[in-house]
């Protein structure tokens, strides 16, 4: 198999950026989930709660965040300018430690999203740790504001199959931003992914699946123009890839996500070949659904 394509996701549930090749840094892809924006409570706020997130493009140039959207202007976010003010926000039951950004940034995306929000960028003074249920633990690996591993790998010969089961329902085809992916790769066949344990690149790059990824209703969302279809990969999904993982919680199916623990400093580029490989985490072998 190889990397049919690779993608960094700045500002959890805004829209990615598309690379040619990526450099792992202490937790995960470098920048990927690096900040998040939370509501007037305090709440984070994603694709589930506000699918207009889509509309916000991202871009990482000379050290500065741009975020902009069509008729909207931009705002920029000096990287090397690192905020003082410490807020925490719930990561899906961690307590995240974030750091408040200046307030234009904010005003920025309160003016687009008509809603009084935050920016918060994650404390690299501190850590979040992956649970040990997920490989945690002896591993020491931990994360930003991803939601609960570093890397999020699918495969496009999966995609596939699901389009063909999006025609059988009616629906146009969907794209793979759709998933919000890190890593894509093109393997030999349809959910091939179910049954790696790891993954392993030429360049000695070693990715350890840890948990297939159970899908919420983002996918839903047209990323191009935010708005959700009311029957749609959830549905479809869920028709067909409906589990219980090997820790007996039920979902719909789509990739699988991955411990990068060792990687930082490695690149890996678009077209690099990977093999299966054997894990290295102390972790049930695949498959993992029962």
């Amino acid at each position: 198999m190889y990397v049919a394509s690779l993608h960094v996701y700045p500002v959890k549930g805004c829209k990615g950026i598309d690379l040619q090749e990526a450099e792992f840094g202490p937790r995960c892809l470098m920048y990927d989930r690096h900040w998040i924006i939370i509501d007037a409570e305090g709440e984070k706020i994603t694709q589930r709660d506000e699918p207009r997130l889509a509309l916000i493009k991202t871009e990482i140039h000379d050290d500065t965040l741009t975020l902009s959207a069509e008729n909207h202007g931009r705002a920029h976010i000096a990287i090397k300018d690192v905020p003082e003010q410490e807020r925490h926000v719930d990561v899906w039951g961690d307590d995240s430690p974030g750091l408040v950004e200046r307030a234009e940034a904010s005003q920025w995306l309160t003016d687009f999203l008509r809603q009084p929000v935050t920016l918060l960028r994650f404390n690299e003074g501190k850590r979040r740790d992956v649970v040990p249920e997920w490989g945690g633990g002896e591993s020491k690996a931990h994360i930003a504001f991803n939601d609960c591993l570093p890397v999020l790998i699918t495969n496009a010969k999966s995609l596939d199959a699901l389009n063909d089961w999006r025609a059988e329902e009616g629906l146009a085809p969907c794209n793979m931003d759709r998933f919000r992916a890190n890593i894509v790769v093109t393997g030999p066949q349809s959910w091939e992914e179910d049954t790696w344990q790891a993954i392993k690149g030429e360049n000695g790059l070693l990715l350890d699946i840890t948990r297939p990824c159970s899908r919420c209703q983002v996918p839903n969302v047209d990323q191009q123009t935010g708005i959700p279809e009311e029957h749609g990969n959830l549905h479809v999904l869920g028709k067909r890839r409906h589990f219980k993982n090997y820790l007996g919680r039920p979902g719909a199916f789509f990739g699988v996500q991955a411990l990068v623990s060792g990687c930082e400093g490695k690149w890996i580029e678009v077209g690099d070949s990977f093999e299966p490989a054997e894990q290295t985490a102390r972790l049930p072998s695949a498959p993992r659904f029962i």
